[in-house]
């Protein structure tokens, strides 16, 4: 019973994703909800879907500045390193431009954000993978609530 309990925000963040994966990220999201919630204290919530270049590169820019005036925003190395940096995709070089990856939170009955370092995080991991999917709590810049289509840039292609 896919959606079962997902708001029409977190519905509609997995409608956008393509259709080739779409089932496989609602199939990841069901089971880490009946997982999670089972024991009534950790939710997992879809916080994106589809991006577009504009949204990317809004995420992209954070922890950086554009190195001078006038230089072009959609060339990577007009920008530097300013902060901490959330994402090493550029738009077009990441999966949830083309409807292949979601993000999700993890969330306690009190609404908090869980921490990088909660151990629910581990069990998102091994159920994305165990689907097939590639997680990115096992990247050098870890980002431990995505979900993205395993070998997504030959999925894009097709």
């Amino acid at each position: 019973m896919p959606y079962r309990i997902l708001s029409e925000q977190e519905h509609a963040r997995l409608e956008s994703l393509d259709p080739v994966w779409r089932d496989v990220a609602v199939k990841v999201v069901d089971e880490l909800n009946l997982n999670l919630t089972s024991n009534g204290f950790v939710r997992l919530i879809v916080t994106s879907g589809r991006r577009s270049y504009a949204d990317q590169l809004e995420i992209w820019s954070r922890g950086r500045m554009l190195a001078s005036v006038g230089a072009a925003p959609m060339v990577p190395t007009s920008w530097r390193q300013i902060g901490r940096v959330v994402t090493s995709s550029f738009p077009g070089l990441s999966a949830h431009n083309y409807g292949l990856a979601v993000d999700v939170a993890l969330v306690d009955e009190g609404k908090h954000y869980l921490p990088d370092d909660d151990p629910h995080w581990r069990a998102i991991g091994d159920v994305a993978e165990g689907l097939g999917c590639e997680w990115g709590g096992r990247w050098r810049l870890r980002d431990f609530g995505h979900i993205q289509a395993a070998h997504w840039r030959e999925i894009k292609r097709k």
